[in-house]
């Protein structure tokens, strides 16, 4: 029933979305201000990213070239009018002594949507304040060093097993032995648990993780969506991760905060400093939700 829903909602927006641009194209700021632009091109885009579909390295780096001696230029992100920022000083300006001004980020999902809607480049004015924070700690020196060792043990482990393998099993494909070496950081420094996705293949965490992660045609859409009219995703009730995925990642970090505290468990990873930040925080106690969505960061 999803799918059905999904397929009329973007038809209805692929409609609302070229008169959005229409609209753009007539009332252009861009052309009042001076600022070279790329004239939307809503077929071209679509046609980019769902028939023929680019990376987003490949489309940024076009849009970067298409005027090489301008500061800055701009586009159209669909309904979006967006500004791309090329000259060097005018990015620490944006980026460093006006930051306050420019502190919120174009993200696919919303406050609403766990796990990415509490991802920190998903939260917008001080609850983004607060958490960032928060997480800033996380990455200081003393604490990265101290979160290698975990890193470390990930190589090890993972070096080891390549070594040990059968003559069979060691023409692989590099993508996939990356993304489960990774997978393994990512449990270790951030949800504070330990996997081995290469010796066991289908544990829980890699299975969730690659269903969480995995952006197909269906997510871009809803991707698609979000970005442009979350009212109707709201009013559908779609969310971009489903709700099993979901509620594992809940289940894993609450199981996680109770053996911790039962066994006067301590480690040097990021969830370790959320649960340390426990009563200190004047009433803004993280909750479970806002904990994944940190760890997602």
């Amino acid at each position: 029933m999803e799918y059905w829903t999904i397929i009329l909602s973007i038809l209805a927006g692929i409609l609302v979305i070229y008169y959005y641009s229409s609209s753009c194209k007539r009332s252009n700021d861009f052309q009042q201000h001076g600022i070279p632009y790329q004239n939307p091109q809503v077929v071209k885009r679509l046609w980019q990213v769902f028939i023929r579909p680019k990376s987003f390295a490949a489309v940024i780096q076009e849009l970067y070239n298409f005027y090489p001696v301008a500061k800055y230029i701009g586009f159209f992100n669909f309904s979006q009018s967006v500004v791309v920022v090329r000259d060097l000083e005018l990015i620490k300006s944006v980026g460093i002594k006006n930051f306050d001004s420019f502190q919120d980020h174009i993200f696919f999902s919303s406050s609403e949507d766990p796990p990415f809607g509490k991802n920190l480049l998903a939260l917008r004015g001080d609850q983004w304040r607060d958490i960032r924070t928060l997480l800033s700690p996380s990455f200081t020196s003393s604490k990265m060093r101290a979160m290698f060792q975990l890193m470390s043990e990930c190589a090890v482990n993972f070096s080891e097993y390549l070594v040990k393998a059968p003559t069979d099993k060691r023409i692989v494909e590099m993508r996939d032995i990356f993304t489960r070496y990774t997978t393994d950081v990512i449990a270790t420094c951030a949800f504070g648990i330990s996997v081995d996705s290469m010796r066991d293949p289908d544990n829980d965490f890699y299975t969730f993780g690659a269903k969480a992660a995995n952006f197909n045609t269906i997510i871009l859409i809803k991707i698609l969506l979000y970005q442009h009219m979350p009212w109707l995703m709201r009013l559908l009730k779609l969310k971009i991760v489903s709700e099993r995925t979901n509620t594992f990642f809940i289940n894993l970090i609450a199981d996680t905060i109770k053996t911790r505290d039962e066994r006067n468990i301590i480690r040097p990873d990021m969830l370790q400093l959320m649960m340390d930040s426990r009563g200190k925080r004047e009433g803004k106690e993280l909750s479970i939700h806002t904990c994944r969505g940190s760890c997602v960061c």
